[in-house]
């Protein structure tokens, strides 16, 4: 089974960890399919625990998302696979006080970080928001 995925411990916008997400709950979703990757929100049918070869990834603004090697992430060019995306535009989110902001920025660092614990999230065939610190989050496929 393929294991896309992100890293147990990344934070959800709702406050929660990848790691405690169970089917039933739901999450905030991103509208990858429109130009204002407008939040929505889906129920979770799927959520497990495994192990993945991982990589990290940063943004120029410093967004970072620890996920499997195997995840695929929203692009200005669509979903790429995780090893492909130094470079790339990827979807990003940041919460503020007051304002939700979402925009392409470019993965400056891709770092393989050998294997680590990892949440299988899926939502029918969407893409959620997940990040390493809370508050900011890039466009993950959930699978």
């Amino acid at each position: 089974m393929k294991t896309a995925c992100v890293h147990v411990d990344s934070w959800l916008p709702d406050g929660r960890r990848a790691g405690d997400v169970k089917v039933g709950d739901l999450i905030q979703l991103g509208g990858e399919r429109s130009a204002s990757l407008e939040t929505t929100v889906g129920l979770v049918t799927h959520s497990s625990n495994a192990k993945a070869r991982a990589f990290k990834m940063v943004t120029a603004s410093g967004t970072r998302l620890l996920c499997s090697d195997t995840a695929s992430i929203w692009t200005a060019e669509g979903f790429v696979i995780v090893p492909q995306l130094l470079g790339k535009s990827v979807a990003t989110r940041v919460d503020n006080e007051d304002i939700v902001i979402r925009f392409f920025e470019t993965v400056e660092v891709l770092v393989e970080i050998g294997t680590i614990d990892v949440q299988r999230i899926t939502v029918g065939d969407r893409a959620f928001w997940a990040g390493a610190n809370p508050g900011r989050y890039i466009l993950h496929l959930g699978q």
